[in-house]
């Protein structure tokens, strides 16, 4: 599959549907304020974002946090955060490095240097635009405590225009180290 049409595909598997909303629509989710509840851990996002939520029936698998607008009908063309959550099975012999190419579009990544509540983060090597706009993708890997087979996975990407995407991965970047699991 080429990387246009993943990121198609991936853009429209976390923006589906999306509306604003101040309740969790998923199985295990939440959000309280700009606080997100998700399956094992929580995210807190700046109070000048807007969360948008996939509308049941819609799986939930993370938000998108619009960074300066208030507008869900068009958050896949404006500057937002997204996070999916994803539980990625993986072979006996496999090592959380080797997911990377399940992860990253060029299957290639580095050590982001920072942290999130313990586990190292890192970012792919990617660069490009999805809908119109650069992006940067960051994802954590944490062993599922009841089977060691599968990793969850959070991938983040902040989506900005070239002129402000530095400063928005940086608030990006802000918002992952603040990631707290349970």
């Amino acid at each position: 599959m080429s990387k246009k049409t993943m990121a198609g595909l991936l853009a429209a598997l976390l923006v589906a549907g999306c509306a604003g909303s101040n309740a969790g629509t998923g199985k295990g989710s939440a959000v309280a304020g700009n606080v997100y509840h998700g399956p094992g851990f929580t995210v807190r996002l700046p109070d000048t974002t807007q969360f948008c939520m996939n509308k049941p029936p819609a799986p939930d698998h993370g938000f998108v946090a619009l960074l300066h607008s208030q507008d869900c009908l068009r958050s896949d063309t404006l500057p937002r955060i997204e996070l999916m959550v994803s539980d990625m099975p993986r072979e006996p012999a496999e090592r959380p490095e080797d997911l990377v190419g399940k992860i990253c579009f060029t299957g290639k990544a580095k050590a982001a240097g920072f942290s999130a509540g313990g586990m190292p983060v890192s970012e792919c090597i990617d660069d490009g635009e999805i809908g119109g706009l650069p992006y940067r993708q960051y994802f954590l890997l944490r062993k599922n405590a009841e089977d060691n087979a599968v990793w969850s996975t959070l991938i983040i990407y902040v989506f900005a225009p070239h002129d402000s995407l530095e400063a928005d991965a940086n608030t990006a970047r802000t918002v992952i180290s603040g990631i707290d699991w349970r």
